[in-house]
């Protein structure tokens, strides 16, 4: 919840278009070790259908690192970068020195709620055993 209100005071308090990347970024992790987590990234905005489920995909992506991957781990990492290409930021999320992954066998809440997400342009998930990789496309502003 503290995810959703983050992105929602970022849309009434920012430019009503939009959101800040980094900002939307860095409120998703309030709860997680920022110790472990490295962010980085070029100064961009979200377009603003896309900044909510944005910050709860990152959210249940830190959820599960918190209780199943990199972050479960004192020596656990989670990387978080984005870049921009034409109209859209390529955000991705690299865990690593966590337990070893594996793809699930069912799809549950978590995992719909990051791949079908309509204002998401393109998501992957990749369950390698070095740890957990996500990619997901969104539609930037100028």
């Amino acid at each position: 919840m503290n995810a959703l209100a983050k992105a929602n005071e970022l849309l009434r308090y920012g430019v009503l278009a939009a959101c800040d990347m980094e900002e939307l970024v860095t409120g998703s992790f309030a709860p997680f070790a920022r110790e472990q987590i490295t962010v980085q990234g070029p100064k961009c905005c979200v377009a603003k259908d896309a900044c909510t489920p944005l910050v709860m995909a990152l959210h249940e992506l830190g959820t599960n690192a918190k209780k199943y991957g990199a972050l479960s781990r004192p020596e656990g990492h989670v990387e978080i970068s984005w870049e921009i290409m034409d109209d859209q930021i390529k955000v991705s999320w690299c865990e690593s020195g966590g337990p070893p992954v594996s793809t699930p066998t069912r799809k549950g809440l978590g995992t719909r709620l990051i791949t079908q997400q309509s204002q998401f342009r393109a998501v992957s998930l990749d369950f390698s055993s070095a740890g957990l990789t996500c990619q997901i496309s969104i539609a930037a502003t100028g």
